[in-house]
């Protein structure tokens, strides 16, 4: 009986390992994701930032004394109006995918292997 018991404990235990390493490589490619997306934000936003600052001085220069305030206003509206399509993007970037999908898709194997559990029975109503 104890050998027995004694096998079952080291499946457990295989099958616990297995998880955890799961868990850490989930863990690993979701702050990836986060760090390549903060990156790309923050390298867009300072060159953009650069960019358009220069954009807006040669157009107002190059602009008659009259018509500065009408561009000005113009480019205020043109500019925030990127900003906000950018924001949507990161947004998007960053609500993609569900983080640990593999690690919960195991364990929810595990479950159902196991006889079903709490999510099965959800599933079931």
């Amino acid at each position: 009986m104890s050998e027995v018991l004694r096998r079952r404990l080291l499946l457990v235990l295989a099958a616990l390992s297995t998880r955890l390493a799961l868990l850490g490589t989930d863990l690993e490619q979701e702050k990836l994701r986060l760090m390549a997306a903060l990156s790309g934000l923050l390298t867009a936003w300072l060159l953009g930032a650069t960019a358009l600052l220069m954009a807006v001085l040669a157009l107002l220069l190059l602009c008659p004394e009259p018509w500065r305030w009408a561009l000005a206003s113009g480019l205020a509206l043109a500019l925030g109006l990127a900003a906000w399509r950018c924001l949507v993007h990161v947004q998007a970037v960053l609500s993609s995918g569900q983080p640990f999908a593999a690690t919960l898709a195991e364990l929810q194997r595990d479950r159902d292997a196991l006889g079903g559990g709490p999510s099965a029975a959800a599933q079931g109503d």
